[in-house]
């Protein structure tokens, strides 16, 4: 697998029982777990974990990523609002929602939750930093390896911890208690040991963008939910998707009735989406929303990459399935699924002063397909004069 989540939060938060496959993950309190879009370390927006005295969590299903055996390093960033009223959860890897992993005391320090005496420097200072956790889960204790570091720097590190001896099943951000805090989340990404390097080891510094439709270049058989023929990106950027009941506005939602094998969009470039100059590209994913207008049966179809334009690589999900037969779809997130292609590393270096070009098809005839939303995630690393904010190595501190 290599890299298993990507996230800058750029399109969406998921509402608790919502599609569990979003690329930004799903959460548990959905009035203290929203996206915001001012205060961002990068890109269009973040997440902001606020609560008085609850439980609160933004979640991504491993499924069967989640192997024994199989290292996980996770990072995120990290800015505070206001320090937790009590030791609070930030990034776990595990089976079940348990309180282990990165912690945030009441001075804003971080520790791990397997050296409770290790801690690093206070993080209250408003500036954004970055935590990396490292996880090796093994059914045999001897095995067992975690790390955390902050900001570049290890804080504690161990092996044959008593914990992680069943496969991870999710990768979560917040906390399962009742506490009181402000925390924001930006520019996240999970990787595992798998596949080739940079993505089976720590991710590194990188910030997250999404690059959005904001033209035509071929609609081929597609229209607008409303049989409109021009401008059809313009039912495709919406962030959050608008997808409504069908046959949905012009808008809301492009449809196809019929084998689509053309519908191609140009984006917007890197710079306008957010990527600073002389930022390097690491790698990308296509992300798509898609429904169907019937209850029985299933449209088939892909997304992708046009990898001849401005030195995308091959990115696509494969055959995706539109509705996944569940109904017809309703007002979004109603019976509309998200679909992602695997992380696909740039082979070549893209000019950030252009865009990319996406593809969205159907193969089959008989049923309606509609989409609401198409995208590319880009990961980027800062160059020397890039505008995010670099790391800071941390002071290690004992008590």
């Amino acid at each position: 697998m290599a890299r298993l989540v990507t996230s800058g939060f750029e399109i969406y938060v998921a509402n608790t029982g919502g599609e569990l496959a979003a690329p930004d993950g799903f959460n548990f309190g959905t009035s203290t777990v929203t996206r915001v879009t001012t205060g961002q370390r990068s890109g269009t927006g973040c997440l902001r974990i606020n609560t008085s005295l609850a439980a609160a969590s933004n979640a991504w299903v491993l499924g069967s990523a989640g192997v024994l055996d199989r290292g996980y390093w996770a990072r995120a960033y990290i800015k505070l609002g206001r320090t937790p009223s009590g030791d609070t959860r930030l990034m776990l890897v595990a089976q079940g929602n348990n309180a282990q992993g990165a912690i945030l005391d009441t001075a804003g320090r971080v520790y791990h939750s397997n050296a409770t005496g290790t801690f690093s420097a206070s993080l209250n200072d408003g500036a954004w930093h970055r935590i990396d956790t490292y996880t090796l889960p093994s059914a045999t204790q001897a095995n067992r390896a975690w790390e955390l570091r902050v900001d570049g720097a290890t804080i504690s590190s161990g092996t044959g911890q008593t914990i992680d001896a069943v496969a991870p099943s999710n990768f979560f951000l917040g906390w399962d208690v009742s506490q009181s805090g402000d925390v924001f989340f930006d520019d996240v990404a999970l990787n595992d040991n798998q596949g080739a390097a940079p993505h089976n080891t720590w991710p590194g510094d990188g910030y997250v963008i999404c690059l959005l439709p904001t033209a035509d270049n071929n609609r081929g058989s597609w229209t607008g939910g409303a049989g409109g023929t021009t401008n059809l990106f313009d039912a495709l950027n919406n962030t959050p998707p608008t997808g409504a009941v069908a046959p949905g506005t012009n808008t809301s939602q492009i449809s196809a009735n019929a084998v689509a094998t053309t519908g191609l969009f140009d984006t917007q470039t890197y710079l306008a989406a957010g990527a600073s100059a002389g930022s390097t590209t690491v790698g990308c994913t296509v992300v798509a929303c898609t429904g169907e207008q019937v209850a029985t049966g299933t449209k088939s179809g892909n997304a992708d990459t046009v990898n001849t334009v401005n030195n995308s690589p091959t990115a696509g999900t494969g055959v995706l399935a539109y509705g996944l037969d569940i109904g017809a779809e309703g007002a979004w997130p109603t019976a509309w699924r998200w679909w992602a292609s695997p992380f696909t590393a740039y082979a070549s270096q893209p000019t950030l002063s252009s865009g990319a070009r996406l593809g969205i098809t159907t193969t089959t005839t008989s049923r309606v397909a509609d989409a609401c939303f198409l995208g590319l995630i880009v990961e980027l690393q800062p160059g020397a004069t890039a505008a995010v904010i670099p790391d800071v190595g941390m002071a290690l501190t004992v008590t």
